[in-house]
C-alpha cells in the first residue's frame, strides 16, 4: 500500500479537482493520504478538513507557514507505508500512475521510480483517461541525469521507504529547490526506475512562488556544494561544467559582470574537462555570480 504525502499552501482553487484525482489513486492502491497545510491564508484549510471528515484514510496536519521543504518533511515523517508518493497541492496524479510506478520499481529491482510530467491550468483541466503503461528502464547513473536536467518533480516520483528514510529530512533554508535536493539525494543511493510517460501534471498559478531563474540557478550551485562531498571526481567536474556554463550564459544575457568575472566562469568550465581536482570554492563562486540579479529579482528573469 501507498502513503500519499501532499503539501498545500494557498491552493483552494485547485484543491477540488486535485483531491478528487488523489482519492481516485488511493482507491486503486489503498494506504493513506497525509496532507500538510503549510499555514494557508485562503480557504485551503476548510477544503482539506471537509475532504478528510468522511475519509478515515486521510489525515490533515495544520502548521504555521514554514515553506514547502518543511511541509514535505512533516508529511514524510507522518507516513507509515512502505512506498511514498509525494504530491504538490496543485498537481494532478494521472490515473493508474501510482501502480505503474510501483510496478516499475518492482520489475526492475529498484527501490524508487519516477516518470515524466506536464502542465495544466484551471481554465483547461485534463481528462482523466486511463493510460497503457510502457516498460520501464533503469537509470544506472541517476546522478549525472540529475545534474544534466531536472530528473523529476516531486509529484512524479514514488519513493521506497528505505530511500525516503535516507533522503529526509531535507534542509528548509532554500524554499524553492526541494525537487533538486530530493533528486540528488536519491541519485546517490543507486539505480532508479524510470517510466517514459507522464505520471502527473503540474498546476500553473500566476500567483504562486517566484520562478526567478537567477535564484533557482544560484540555489542549485549552493546545493551542489552541500551535497558533493561523496561524489566521484567525474561527477563533481560535470556539476561544475554544467553550472559554470549556465552562469556564464545567464550573465552574458542579463548581468553586468566584469571581464575578469566572466573569464573566471569560462575558466571553471574549461578546467572541468581536465582530470584535475575541483576547487571546493567553485560552486559558491558560481552562486555568487548571480548576486546582481538576486538584489532585485523583480528586474531579472
Amino acid at each position: 500500500m501507498i502513503s500519499y504525502a501532499m503539501t498545500v499552501y494557498n491552493k483552494a482553487a485547485f484543491l477540488p479537482l486535485v483531491l478528487h484525482w488523489l482519492d481516485a489513486e488511493w482507491q486503486q492502491t489503498g494506504g493513506e493520504i497525509i496532507i500538510v497545510n503549510d499555514g494557508s491564508t485562503d480557504d485551503s484549510a476548510a477544503v482539506l478538513d471537509d475532504f478528510a471528515g468522511s475519509r478515515p484514510h486521510v489525515r490533515v496536519i495544520h502548521q504555521q507557514n514554514q515553506g514547502v521543504s518543511a511541509a514535505t518533511n512533516a508529511g514524510v515523517q507522518a507516513c507509515r507505508e512502505q512506498s511514498i508518493r509525494l504530491v504538490d497541492g496543485d498537481d494532478l496524479l494521472l490515473p493508474g500512475s501510482t501502480l505503474a510506478l510501483h510496478r516499475a520499481a518492482t520489475q526492475t529491482g529498484c527501490t524508487s521510480a519516477f516518470g515524466l510530467w506536464g502542465d495544466w491550468t484551471l481554465a483547461s483541466p485534463p481528462q482523466a483517461e486511463e493510460t497503457t503503461w510502457s516498460a520501464p528502464r533503469v537509470v544506472t547513473d541517476p546522478l549525472r541525469l540529475a545534474l544534466k536536467s531536472q530528473m523529476f518533480v516531486p509529484s512524479s516520483v514514488l519513493l521506497g521507504r528505505k530511500d525516503a528514510d535516507r533522503i529526509f529530512p531535507i534542509g528548509t533554508t532554500l524554499r524553492t529547490s526541494q525537487d533538486f535536493v530530493i533528486s540528488l539525494r536519491l541519485a546517490v543511493l543507486g539505480p532508479v526506475a524510470a517510466l517514459p510517460q507522464r505520471v502527473c501534471v503540474m498546476g500553473k498559478d500566476e500567483h504562486g512562488l517566484s520562478r526567478s531563474k537567477a535564484k533557482m540557478y544560484a540555489d542549485s550551485a549552493r546545493i551542489i556544494a552541500d551535497h558533493w562531498q561523496d561524489w566521484s571526481p567525474a561527477h563533481r567536474r560535470y556539476a561544475i561544467r554544467r553550472n559554470a556554463q549556465r552562469a556564464y550564459l545567464y550573465a552574458r544575457r542579463h548581468l553586468s559582470l566584469s571581464g575578469s568575472e566572466m573569464a573566471r566562469l569560462q575558466m571553471l568550465r574549461l578546467l572541468s574537462y581536465l582530470p584535475l581536482p575541483v576547487s571546493e570554492a567553485a560552486p559558491q563562486h558560481i552562486a555568487n555570480s548571480y548576486a546582481e540579479a538576486l538584489r532585485s529579482p523583480q528586474d531579472y528573469p
